[in-house]
């Protein structure tokens, strides 16, 4: 949000009759930092259904232990909220994947103001595995969405599961244009 009310702000004194023409500018900055904070956006979403069992067989949130899970209207409004939040993550894979998908046609084209939007994904993979980077956020989702299994043996099976995909993958197609960033990125 505070990086949308900079843009309109910037763009509204620097560039009043173009605002819209410097769109491409505020998605790719916001598409950067998703990309970069997607883990914590998708665990802080999800974090009602975040529950812990006690011995006393009830069901505790994990970040507040005084609200008990699946009780109270309190705790379903959260979990109403936290369904509503999940349109973030969902929206911007939704964005993601048309990117990826409309490249070809939109690189043939020569559509500078497609290119600019989509820089933050097309710009870290390359073109002819750039598939690799909807399985890479999809691969962060899963794992922010981990912490939601209530038993820790299926949470760790889970973990390494995603993990092990993860590391094929990048081992095979190595999708990032810098060699170490793959490296970093396996290991």
């Amino acid at each position: 949000a505070f990086v949308c009310l900079v843009h309109f702000v910037c763009t509204a004194i620097w560039y009043f009759h173009s605002a819209m023409a410097r769109f491409p500018i505020l998605f790719g900055a916001m598409g950067s930092i998703f990309m970069a904070f997607s883990i914590s956006v998708v665990l802080a979403t999800l974090s009602p259904v975040q529950c812990m069992h006690h011995p006393n067989n009830l069901w505790t949130m994990r970040e507040e232990m005084s609200e008990l899970c699946w009780e109270g209207s309190r705790h379903m409004w959260m979990v109403v909220a936290a369904a509503f939040g999940t349109l973030l993550p969902i929206s911007f894979l939704a964005a993601v994947t048309y990117m990826l998908r409309a490249f070809p046609a939109k690189m043939r084209e020569g559509d500078i103001r497609f290119l600019n939007t989509a820089q933050f994904v097309l710009s870290r993979y390359r073109a002819e595995v750039r598939y690799c980077a909807l399985f890479l956020i999809v691969r962060n989702m899963a794992l922010a969405i981990v912490p939601t299994i209530p038993d820790p043996v299926v949470q760790v099976v889970t973990l390494q599961t995603i993990s092990i995909c993860s590391l094929i993958v990048v081992y095979r197609y190595q999708p990032s244009r810098v060699a170490f960033a793959n490296i970093s990125e396996a290991g």
